[in-house]
């Protein structure tokens, strides 16, 4: 079975009849201040990307919209304890913001062993 957005086309996707740069537009109204990227450690309860996944799952010209909009990854709020795979997903997160100034908020427990290569990945 497959999602119901997986048929949208630029017929029925309005936001596919706009010029990318409005569709980018809409895309950065919709965040949260400040996003959170939230991987909690494997077996953890808790959320990740959640605002932005959807984006990227809803069809091939939401993806590369996205994809090629750094502003939308510009701005992160980290959760510690971190998943064991989070540095390599924060090094994807920040490569995607290109060369935007960013924004990082750091809180939770600051004596989870990913912090050290956290702040090596952000202080590059």
């Amino acid at each position: 079975m497959t999602s119901g957005y997986a048929g949208l086309s630029a017929l029925s996707d309005p936001v596919a009849c706009l010029p990318p740069e409005i569709s980018s537009d809409i895309f950065l109204h919709c965040l949260p201040p400040v996003p959170a990227l939230d991987l909690p450690p494997s077996g953890a309860r808790g959320g990740t990307d959640t605002y932005l996944i959807p984006l990227l799952t809803v069809c091939n010209a939401w993806t590369t919209m996205a994809l090629s909009t750094p502003d939308l990854w510009a701005a992160i709020d980290i959760i510690f304890p971190c998943a064991e795979r989070f540095p390599e997903i924060l090094e994807t997160w920040l490569q995607r913001a290109r060369n935007r100034p960013l924004s990082i908020s750091l809180r939770g427990n600051f004596d989870d062993p990913s912090v050290s290569a956290i702040y090596a990945i952000i202080w590059k």
